[in-house]
Parts: structure tokens; sequence; C-alpha cells
């Protein structure tokens, strides 16, 4: 009977606790899929891998379908048995690992002779499967000699063979090939092609000694053709050989691009030829030299990641378009998406309330104009400039870091974008201000920012934080201005280490800098202090909990009161205040205040949601103030529920009245605070069971003299309304 008098009690405080609300799904995510590897088997089945690290794969005159994923794994390329549904693929990490049911299930095998660790050895690429009892993977370890693994019994045996035994890292595999011969074909970092004759027992190098190999393919007549990258001069070159030993240079379409892939397609007999610019078929491969004819036909740009064959169909893979296929007439391509989803790790609402997502693994910036609209998407300026992070502003202005340390705008609400990189930088981390300034650190100097006033046109050395002795630098972790125009600067001082986190400010354009000091006691803070503004509001992040930051008050610091209590810090997409005021928190669920924190409403989450945290990305509030739950894109949710979520808030008497109050700390030992607006009349302390146990007028309680445990607190105002909350006594 106490249980359930418990749980009844729970249940109460739960529903005393949650905002009424809806919440629907607003809009999926963007197709903006990057392929890193596909293979078809006969059946016309054909398999991808993104360089999110997801699993597609497509039958013939159906839909794509997402893979469930295969937990911990950085899969690096895929391969198909050819006359099975078999699909392996290789792992930096887990090694080989396979299903045979479109990841319903994934199996890993193992070395039953290794003579290195024991443990699954770490590969970067698989051959083409021609026969399941005999095809090779390429690992990489810069501790060994440069090597394969030689795997027979459907891969559930395996050897290492050593091919080079000078430990010359220019041989280390980038591509390996089996050719209908089983001959074993290596294209090599920068070593040019070994070979093996006999089945992967003896290897030795081909007359192409040099240069990077990285794609092989094999015509109808035998005869083997090799993409390579002269990494000296930047160039690229095709060669052939019959005999695999002895290559010759074959024509390319010309020496001014990038390629990125090569294919003989069996259809057409011909080889297909890809580049970050566009795509070539060649002529007859009896003609001496190869002609090319352009066959990028209605695409206007492409940057090729494969070309492959099923049946009687071909399929062009590319960044821009992912996946299409070419028409019975062999003049023009149409996009075969349906069912691809790709992935958001930044999102924000532009001008008109045009919505933005991005990927850390594409190039690509999607936007749609509103829920209803399709997804268009533009490529950031080079296929190799991944998105690091973007910042979306209302304005139309978005700003987008790159994996290369660049820094890109757009000022036409996402419509094209522009380099603004100040000369001889590279920056490791950017922000902008609530006043539209662009502070910058760079990547070498990270104890120097720079600012820009005008979208990047130019640049200035605001601030120096340079330590004389090296021992003591303290590169930039965090920058912000708020709307007074206050810039805070948070450094990793090794002065944590004794508890101390500091945040500089400057009121006067960075002419003079002050300091805000919080000392935790114990002494063993290891988190490093961050700032973030929202208007003219700023909060201090330390190891202990944030704090809302006044410089003008004798007292700066005010410990931020979250809905658990004082623990919890304050960033960019889990915390965010409206145009209103309005404080909204995202955790296990969206929390949001009224009163600048002092108490909280739960908004709770998407049902299809409901496993908790693992299941959102993000949150982002619209310029009318509407809040949206990002979905995460991990296999924590199914592929048909990610993407936006809007909540639309009806706020009921209860809740209204539940939300004006807050305690804390919470656990407490000693005292309890109540943090309400006006006074109390009455405060009244019930245990599980309903028995009172303490009453007070006043609101800080000394209840050090109850019994551990889990406490009600019901709190009377001077007008006669009660407001209920939760405690527990430690």
């Amino acid at each position: 009977m106490q249980k359930l008098k418990y749980l009844l009690l729970l249940f109460i405080l739960w529903a005393l606790n949650t905002q009424a609300q809806t919440w629907d799904y607003y809009k999926d995510f963007p197709v903006n899929v990057k392929p890193a590897d596909i293979d078809v088997n006969d059946a016309g089945t054909i398999f991808m891998l993104s360089s999110d690290k997801r699993f597609f794969y497509k039958l013939i005159d159906e839909n794509w379908q997402e893979m469930p994923g295969f937990p911990v794994a950085n899969p690096q390329g895929i391969s198909v048995v050819k006359n099975s549904n078999r699909m392996y693929f290789a792992d930096e990490f887990q090694g080989l690992v396979f299903t045979d049911n479109f990841g319903q299930t994934w199996q890993q095998t193992f070395l039953t002779t290794n003579p290195n660790t024991g443990f699954h050895e770490p590969l970067i690429e698989i051959s083409n499967i021609n026969n399941p009892n005999l095809f090779y993977g390429a690992s990489f370890d810069v501790f060994v000699s440069p090597s394969v693994i030689k795997y027979t019994n459907n891969g559930q045996s395996g050897q290492i063979i050593f091919y080079d035994l000078t430990n010359n890292s220019n041989n280390y595999a980038s591509e390996i090939f089996t050719t209908t011969s089983n001959r074993l074909l290596i294209g090599t970092e920068n070593g040019g092609i070994w070979i093996s004759n006999n089945n992967g027992t003896v290897f030795q190098p081909t007359n192409q000694t040099q240069h990077n190999i990285f794609q092989f393919t094999e015509a109808s007549n035998g005869m083997v053709y090799a993409l390579g990258h002269n990494i000296a001069q930047n160039t690229y070159f095709l060669i052939t050989s019959s005999d695999y030993i002895n290559w010759t240079p074959a024509e390319l379409p010309n020496n001014l691009e990038k390629y990125t892939s090569l294919f003989f397609n069996n259809n057409t007999q011909s080889l297909w030829l890809g580049s970050e610019t566009g795509l070539y078929q060649s002529g007859p491969l009896t003609t001496n030299p190869l002609t090319w004819s352009d066959v990028t036909f209605n695409n206007a740009t492409q940057v090729t990641v494969e070309v492959i064959s099923a049946g009687l169909n071909t399929y062009n893979f590319s960044n821009q378009f992912i996946a299409q296929q070419l028409n019975s007439s062999g003049n023009e391509w149409s996009q075969i998406v349906s069912g691809l989803t790709g992935t958001i790790h930044f999102a924000g609402f532009g001008q008109d309330n045009r919505i933005f997502g991005a990927s850390y693994s594409t190039n690509v910036i999607s936007f749609a104009d509103n829920a209803n609209t399709p997804w268009s998407n533009v490529n950031i300026t080079g296929n190799e400039l991944l998105v690091s992070d973007m910042i979306v502003k209302p304005n139309g202005k978005i700003f987008i870091r790159t994996n290369f340390k660049k820094l890109l705008k757009s000022i036409d609400n996402g419509l094209s974008y522009e380099e603004i990189t100040p000369p001889n930088t590279t920056v490791s981390r950017l922000y902008v201000g609530e006043n539209n300034s662009l502070f910058i650190v760079e990547n070498d100097l990270s104890e120097i920012i720079y600012r820009s006033t005008d979208d990047g046109l130019s640049w200035e050395v605001f601030a120096d934080f340079t330590h004389q002795d090296p021992s003591e630098r303290a590169p930039i972790e965090s920058v912000s201005e708020d709307s007074n125009g206050v810039i805070f600067v948070t450094t990793s001082s090794f002065e944590i280490f004794q508890g101390i986190s500091r945040v500089q400010f400057s009121t006067n354009q960075g002419d003079s800098w002050n300091s805000v000091i919080y000392e935790d006691s114990s002494g063993n803070c290891s988190t490093f202090p961050t700032v973030i503004s929202f208007g003219p509001k700023t909060f201090f992040n330390t190891c202990v909990g944030s704090f809302t930051l006044n410089i003008n008050d004798p007292n700066p610091l005010d410990p931020y009161l979250f809905p658990w209590g004082t623990l919890g810090s304050i960033f960019p997409r889990n915390f965010a205040i409206n145009s209103q005021g309005s404080h909204y928190l995202l955790n296990d669920d969206l929390f949001k205040s009224d009163d600048n924190g002092i108490t909280w409403t739960n908004l709770g989450r998407p049902d299809e949601l409901s496993i908790g945290f693992p299941a959102m990305n993000g949150f982002y509030i619209d310029i009318n103030d509407e809040v949206y739950i990002l979905s995460n894109n991990s296999h924590f949710v199914s592929p048909n529920n990610r993407g936006f979520y809007k909540v639309t808030e009806t706020l009921g008497v209860e809740n209204q009245t539940q939300s004006r109050i807050g305690i804390y700390p919470n656990p407490t030992s000693d005292f309890l605070n109540v943090l309400m607006k006006g006074e109390v009349s009455k405060i009244t302390v019930y245990n599980i069971l309903g028995v009172k146990m303490l009453q007070s007028s006043t609101k800080r309680l000394d209840v050090s003299a109850l019994p551990n445990g889990m406490y009600i607190l019901r709190v009377e105002d001077q007008s006669g309304k009660t407001h209920n909350s939760k405690f527990i006594k430690e």
C-alpha cells in the first residue's frame, strides 16, 4: 500500500510539472546524402555506404531503404558477393563485418592466423569479390610493414600477408582489386602498383613504381585500367595493362580536372570516367589513343563519386544529385532518391523563416522555404570543404566554418557562398556577436582573436592574450558579445585545475579588460569555462554549473537554476532565449521558463522521440518564436521519424500556478531555498506518505533534521494559491 501511495504521488507531481502541449511533425531531413562507396550484385541490388557511415540498399524498381547500423563501427568501404545479398564492410576498428539480410543482423569475422595482435585487424578497403572463398582486405598499421589480409571460407578465415618488408610508407595500400584471372592488384599510396600472380602468396612491384593509384577496372577483353594521381605535380593519369606487370599511359579527356572514378560499363563496352567537374564516356577501347565524349547531359555540375551498371541500367552517384539513372536513350539522367534520407548536424531559420540544415559529412547546405516545400541543395565551394559549423541569422546571413579551417558566408539567404577567410590564417573557432560582429580564433595563433564588423570584408586583431611563457598558453575557449557591446572571453587556462574559472570582459571594444572569477572551493575543476550571450544577457559556464553574469553588480555571478537544481551547463542547441525573453532548455525533455530561469515548465518531447535525449539533436526557434525539436539521425530514431517537430503550447490553470516556484539546492542536506515572485504565506513539507513533517513562513527552510528521502513541498502565497514541488533530503 505504501508503494502504491508513493507511485500515485509521483504521478501527481509529474502531472503538476508537465505543460500541456502538442507536438507535430514539421519537416523531414533533406536528401543531402554523400555517397562514399557503392557496389552491386548480379541481381541488380545496389548497396551504398554514405559518408556519414550509414548503409542503404535499393532493389530493382523499389525505393532506397536504410539498413540498421552496426554498432560502434567506422566503415571505410563495402564489397558485395556478386551472386548473393551478402555485403561486407571494412572497418577501421572492427575488422571485417558482414550482413546477409540487409542489416537485420551483423556478424564479425576474425583471423585464425594473426601473428600481431590476436584482435580484429583494421581494414580500410576490401577487394571486389568474384569468389567468396578468396578475397582480400587492405590493412593499415603504421607499426608494421605494408600488408593485406587474405580471406578464405567466406571471410571466416584469414591470414596477414606482408607484401613489402621494407616498411616503405609509400607502399601502403589505397586500393585492391582482383582480376577475373585471380590476379591481385594493389594500388598504393605513392608507390605505384604491386601484383600477386599466385593467390596472394608472393608479391612483386610492377613497372609502375610511383604515384598514388586509387581505382582499377577491368574490361571484357581482359585489359585492366588504373586511375592514379601524381602527388608531386598534382596531376591525374590513366594507365592500362594486359599482363598486369607492364603499364602504359592512356589518354584522359584533359589534364586539368581532378578525376574521382573509373568504371568499365559492360552495357556500353566503354570506360566511364568521373571527375569533380564532369562525367565522360570513352569511345571503342580498340581506338588508340582513346577518345572521350561528355556524358554530363542535363547536369549543370557534376562531382562524380562512382558509376556502376546493374542489368541493363547505368547509374551515376554524385555529391550533387546523389543517385541517378541513365534513360533508355542514353542522353539524360533522372534522380532516383526516393527513400534516401540525409543528416542534419547544424540547422537554423534565416530570412523569411527559411529553414536550413547541414551535415558535417557533406559540403551541401540544404534549405526549404517552409514545411510544404521541397529541400534545395547548394554546394559550398570545393568538394573537400565539409561543414564544421554553421551559424544562421534571421537577416539572411549565413556563416560556415569548414573542416579545412576556411570561413564562408552567404548574404543572400543561402543561395550563394563566398570565402571570407582572413589572409594567411586558418580558422579554428567562429563566433557571431549579438551586434553581428564576427570573431574568429586562428588555428595556430589560438590566443589571438580577430574581429570583422563588415561581414568579413576586412579583419583586425581584436585581442591578444598570448603568454610569454609557452607553458602558460591559454587558447581561446569561447567569445561572445552582448547587445550592449560588451565582449566576453574565456580561455582554457591551467588555472582551472586550481578550481578557478575566469571570464574576461571589455566594455570599450577591447582597449582594456577586466575579469570575473568563480573559485571552486574543492579545487578539482577540470572543465574549461565558456560564455554565451543572448541579447543583453550573458551566461558563464563553469565545471560546477552555470551563472547569470551581471558585470555591473557587486556580486556579478548568480547561480542559474535549472529544473533539477543548480548543476548544468548552457550552450548552443540546448539553451536559447526567444524574442519575448522566455528561456528554453533541452535535456531529456524541453523545458521553458518565463521568469529568467527561476521556475520551469516541462514541455515534454514528441512521442516518436520518447526514448530520451539520444533521440534529439537540438532545438531551434524561428523568427516567430515557434520552437522546433530536431531529431537525431542515429539508430536511436527510425528513419521515418527523423526530422523537425514543432511544439504548440496550451497552458492550463494548474501549469500556470506551478510555473511560479523554484527550489534549490536539490538534493539538499541542510537548507532549502524557495524562489518565487512575492511573499509566501505558508510552506509545508510532507513525506511521500502524505504525513506533514515541517511547516514554515519563510523562503529558507532548515531541513537538516528530516530523515533522508523524497519530500513534497507545498507553498501557499499571499493570494491563497498553492504551488507544489518536490525535493530530496540526503
